[in-house]
């Protein structure tokens, strides 16, 4: 599983890991349209939309500010690839690393206190469930 590294100024969880791609939509935008989007602006990697597989919608509320309140609905896409880390291309205003972590690696890392994550535990939870299944089974 790819983890990105937050840049060090994000106005949240700042230089946390966190899974992969994500962002926020733009008016009009489907979560696919963004989500391909968000894959291209972040890390440079160009997918088709049958290459993204959805697997899950999860509401979730952060305070990661004391004047920053983040609602959302998380639709989560799961996309393969043979990509090396040094394939994609970061975004520097949003990321500032990469790396590839195994389902034991990344619960290692859920378990450190304080873990280097960005806390949303239900996400990690089902990538890891994910992480044991094959792409036929996502849908």
């Amino acid at each position: 599983m790819l983890l990105q590294r937050r840049a060090a100024d994000k106005d949240s969880w700042a230089g946390y890991w966190d899974i992969s791609c994500g962002g926020h939509l733009t008016a009009g935008d489907d979560s696919l349209t963004g989500a391909l989007r968000e894959l291209e602006e972040e890390l440079d990697l160009h997918a088709q939309p049958e290459d993204l597989h959805f697997v899950k919608t999860i509401q979730s509320s952060a305070r990661p500010a004391p004047d920053f309140i983040n609602n959302c609905f998380n639709d989560l896409y799961w996309l393969e690839t043979n990509y090396e880390i040094s394939d994609f291309k970061i975004q520097t205003s949003e990321l500032s690393d990469l790396k590839y972590v195994s389902a034991a690696e990344l619960q290692a890392l859920l378990a450190e206190n304080p873990s280097p994550l960005v806390p949303h535990p239900e996400f990690y939870t089902f990538a890891l469930e994910l992480l044991e299944k094959s792409p036929s089974q996502l849908s």
